[in-house]
């Protein structure tokens, strides 16, 4: 993890210190009425038990962050059969302009056999203009208009090429 984010958080954990302290020993209305002051100290007690919970957090991702491993991308042996893959890009009344932009980066992934990547869009709102956006990228299209008593988005599909 760079350096200015440790700071940063570190400096966060400070301030928030700093504001909690502050908070309770200078805003709680100890002479008020007493439904007051049982709403002000629910209120700070709710202040300090968000601002515990992300220290813990803040702190677990310090702590993790030197032992994350990077991700390595496979080696493929092309003396072996590389396989097929699916890429099904679910669609709920996005915009195809947000498609578009999706459907564009499937096509230019970079696999070692682009003749065993099979891109398929699934709409379940079976929009024409979807559809025409698969037929100009020449991308397959399956509508989920018709599927019930099956979660949208959710549905597994073995397509063959």
């Amino acid at each position: 993890m760079p350096k200015i984010k440790k700071v940063s958080y570190i400096l966060a954990i400070v301030l928030s210190v700093i504001y909690l302290f502050w908070r309770v020993f200078f805003t709680i209305p100890w002479h008020a009425h007493i439904f007051t002051l049982i709403f002000a100290l629910l209120l700070v007690g709710s202040e300090i038990f968000s601002s515990f919970t992300a220290y813990v957090l803040i702190i677990f991702r310090l702590i993790r962050a030197d032992k994350t491993q990077k991700l390595e991308i496979p080696e493929f042996d092309l003396q072996q059969p590389i396989p097929k893959i699916d890429v099904i890009i679910v669609t709920h009344n996005e915009e195809v302009s947000l498609l578009r932009k999706t459907v564009n980066a499937a096509t230019f992934m970079d696999y070692p056999d682009k003749s065993k990547v099979n891109i398929v869009i699934a709409d379940d709102g079976n929009r024409p203009e979807v559809r025409e956006l698969a037929k100009e990228y020449q991308v397959n299209y399956v509508t989920m208009e018709k599927i019930s008593m099956l979660k949208r988005g959710i549905l597994i599909m073995r397509l063959n090429s």
